[in-house]
């Protein structure tokens, strides 16, 4: 309000000095624009001191900050097209492998079964067989320790087949020796801890290789397979029995064994066609030393 009242006196000032400098001209009475600019200038005067200062401004009035555009660590660290990752994942192909394994020729392995010795990730199992009686299961024989070993003769580690209507798993693998072209396989029968119970191994004659070759291929493999370890197992021992035995089982019916601490190995087969090794335990009898019969 105050600074229209001095806004007004100045107006009204400057007009009077007009009038004043006409009146002056025309030699006129100069008394009345006189008498005006004095009050025109009393109240310029008036409303200028009465007029409050405006206030200053601050430091962010006069110099506005700077619009920041916030970035998401999503946009800032995205990568460019160039280096997307791609959508899919390729699988590795392993069918080569497993190719060339049944394809080639298994050579004998020159040492006896080695236990597998179950790694941190690996359930131990042992509690559970505690639980089992001993005329039942071949004494720390596990599952894993015919199929991991046997892999050495191209034979593919078989998957578990539940039983049905027992808690039994059992196990079946096989593969076709690509020079003499015999039928290499085995069987193992478990309980629900994976103790064997007892296993079956057997070469059978496909291709009707000569009785010589035959028997060279029956008495490396199934030599090998009575080296299965065990609890009082005799590797060497068992593996001589196979080598003095093998030509003796041409016969339907005619079964040689042996026993080993508390198992029992029985050998047969027919002619030059095939050749059966079971491994089973001796059920309901003490364990007694190794003998032959």
């Amino acid at each position: 309000m105050f600074m229209v009242l001095g806004l007004t006196g100045m107006v009204g000032f400057v007009v009077c000095l007009v009038v004043f400098i006409i009146s002056l001209i025309r030699k006129k009475s100069k008394k009345p624009s006189a008498i005006g600019m004095v009050v025109c200038f009393a109240l310029f005067f008036v409303g200028l001191a009465l007029t409050p200062p405006a206030p200053e401004k601050t430091a962010v009035e006069k110099e506005p900050a700077p619009i920041i555009t916030e970035s998401t660590d999503f946009e800032s660290e995205a990568p460019s097209s160039s280096v997307m990752p791609s959508e899919t994942i390729t699988p590795v192909s392993t069918a080569d492998d497993s190719q060339s394994a049944e394809s080639s020729s298994p050579s004998e392995p020159s040492k006896p079964f080695e236990p597998t010795e179950p790694t941190e990730t690996q359930p131990t199992e042992v509690s559970e067989t505690v639980f089992t009686l001993d005329d039942e299961i071949i004494p720390g024989l596990k599952a894993a320790d015919i199929k991991l070993n046997l892999v050495k003769w191209g034979l593919k580690e078989a998957s578990s087949k539940k039983s049905e209507g027992s808690d039994d798993i059992s196990y079946i693998s096989s593969v076709v020796d690509s020079e003499t072209g015999a039928d290499l396989s085995y069987f193992i029968m478990t309980n629900s801890a994976l103790n064997v119970k007892y296993a079956t191994f057997s070469i059978i004659n496909l291709a009707a290789i000569s009785e010589e070759d035959f028997l060279n291929i029956a008495t490396g493999y199934l030599g090998y397979c009575a080296t299965v370890p065990f609890d009082g197992a005799e590797p060497e021992k068992s593996k001589q029995w196979i080598e003095d035995n093998i030509k003796k089982c041409n016969e339907a019916g005619k079964i040689e064994t042996l026993n080993v601490g508390n198992v029992e190995f029985s050998l047969y087969g027919t002619g030059n066609s095939s050749r059966y090794l079971e491994i089973k335990p001796i059920k309901n009898n003490p364990q007694q030393s190794s003998s032959e019969n």
